[in-house]
């Protein structure tokens, strides 16, 4: 089990690298300068990544949930063992912070300021709290 921790923890913090290094590369002012095109990039290649962490051997082992929404999900559904669930779901919340630490420390302050602000998913200009949560519902 610890092996199988510990390749869900490095999968994640190579998928968070990727994500933010993806945004600051496309949507910095300094790298291809965001605009729609952009996001379909960045989701192509957030798409590719994560298959080939998937099926490289670490993913295989661990079975690369690389969210704990997905290893609740498989939970609930009897595919994963009550006992894996709280040691899984911390490798990929402390993977997540160190991929994203990463990036900060490969690419520096840029990753932190707007429009790239970590990758982190926002609310677009004029979308309030309820219209997000109404939205998500």
């Amino acid at each position: 089990m610890a092996l199988r921790v510990r390749c869900e923890f490095g999968l994640t913090a190579v998928l968070l690298l990727g994500v933010v290094t993806g945004a600051r590369w496309l949507f910095a002012p300094d790298g291809y300068g965001g605009g729609g095109a952009a996001f379909t990039v960045l989701g192509a290649g957030v798409g590719v990544l994560l298959a080939v962490l998937m099926l490289s051997g670490p993913g295989r082992r661990s079975g690369a949930h690389l969210n704990p929404a997905v290893t609740l999900a498989l939970w609930r559904l009897g595919a994963v063992p009550g006992r894996d669930v709280l040691p899984y779901c911390l490798a990929q919340l402390g993977g997540s912070v160190t991929g994203t630490w990463l990036a900060a420390v490969v690419w520096g302050p840029v990753v932190a300021r707007p429009p790239v602000g970590y990758a982190a998913v926002r609310p677009g200009p004029g979308w309030g709290e309820g219209a997000v949560v109404a939205a998500e519902a």
